[in-house]
């Protein structure tokens, strides 16, 4: 039997235990949902605060109860002190829909507002349900299995390395035949 079978049975093993941590701990996910009332009015609306979004995505859907769409924004904490005071902002996503899905990736977010006002037309009171996700990826989880399957890879190449060197000494270490040449009369 060769010498680095060992080799072969340890990464596997390693590979084995990095497979179960990249799959089940590399990623997080928090699930929520809000009911949102958009009150009578032009410039009514509803929102709703979502914490701990930092370094994460935001995505989810969106429904009104109504016939009629509505206009959903998710922004920032600035942004959003922006839109109450009524000046000028910008939001990371924006759709004028009766439905429809958002996804916002901004891992320098920490907080995020989910504001949801009429649409085109509308004053009456609007029911809204918005569901999220908030993704994320989990370094701990991600590093332990990238480091399990990267020693594995070097395990190999110290064994290929050592099988190598091994192989040079043998070459080196061996004689060369001694060769005697007879001539037909001294036999």
């Amino acid at each position: 039997m060769k010498s680095g079978w060992w080799v072969t049975v340890v990464w596997i093993a390693m590979l084995a235990v990095a497979m179960p941590i990249g799959w089940f701990y590399s990623s997080d996910a928090i699930e929520g949902s809000a009911h949102l009332t958009v009150p009578e009015g032009a410039s009514t609306f509803a929102s709703y605060r979502v914490d701990d979004v930092e370094g994460f995505s935001l995505s989810g859907e969106f429904s009104s109860s109504t016939d009629s769409p509505v206009e959903l924004m998710i922004l920032d904490e600035g942004e959003y002190l922006k839109f109450l005071a009524n000046s000028s902002y910008v939001a990371e996503f924006r759709a004028v829909a009766i439905s429809g899905e958002f996804s916002v990736d901004k891992p320098s977010m920490e907080t995020c507002h989910i504001v949801v006002r009429h649409g085109a037309g509308l004053i009456v009171p609007q029911e809204v349900e918005v569901s999220y996700t908030i993704s994320a990826v989990n370094p701990v989880g991600m590093l332990s299995a990238y480091g399990f399957a990267f020693g594995g890879g070097l395990l190999i190449v110290y064994d290929g390395w050592k099988r190598h060197k091994k192989h040079e000494e043998i070459v080196r270490e061996s004689k060369p035949l001694d060769v005697i040449f007879f001539d037909s009369e001294s036999r």
